[in-house]
């Protein structure tokens, strides 16, 4: 008779689960369950992530995530709390050290990475852009 619940039961806490992180941690919708499928226009394709790599004095440079990076990117990108976009800060600075941006410039000591998604108003349908997270990572202290 129990094991006649524990679908139910195992559906509750997934949904649950779902909604909290979707509240909380801005997981995309559409993921971890799909439950927002059909009553959001949040998902991953509609938002974007920016990485900006600041050197000593200032100048700034947009690192493109590509390659090895793309799977942080996406991941970051869908759900951007502190450990997912941690993981992605300490991939992109490692693959700076390796790789100068150029040698003439000053090399970079932090990076900014900015998670962003598209919003709609629902009178005017009107695109919005929201930012998720805004996160800086020092890494010349």
């Amino acid at each position: 008779r129990i094991l006649g619940w524990l679908p139910c039961v195992l559906l509750v806490v997934v949904a649950s689960n779902h909604f909290m992180l979707v509240r909380t941690q801005h997981l995309a919708p559409w993921l971890g369950g799909g439950f927002g499928m059909f009553a959001s226009t949040d998902v991953g394709s509609t938002r974007w992530i920016a990485v900006t790599a600041v050197s000593e004095n200032g100048d700034e440079h947009r690192v493109p995530l590509k390659g090895q990076l793309r799977d942080l990117k996406y991941r970051a990108r869908n759900l951007p709390n502190a450990s997912q976009l941690d993981a992605l800060a300490q991939a992109v600075w490692k693959k700076l050290e390796k790789d100068a941006i150029e040698a003439t410039e000053s090399p970079p000591a932090s990076l900014v990475i900015e998670v962003w998604k598209t919003r709609y108003h629902a009178k005017s349908l009107q695109p919005e852009q929201i930012q998720l997270a805004l996160e800086y990572f020092d890494f010349k202290k």
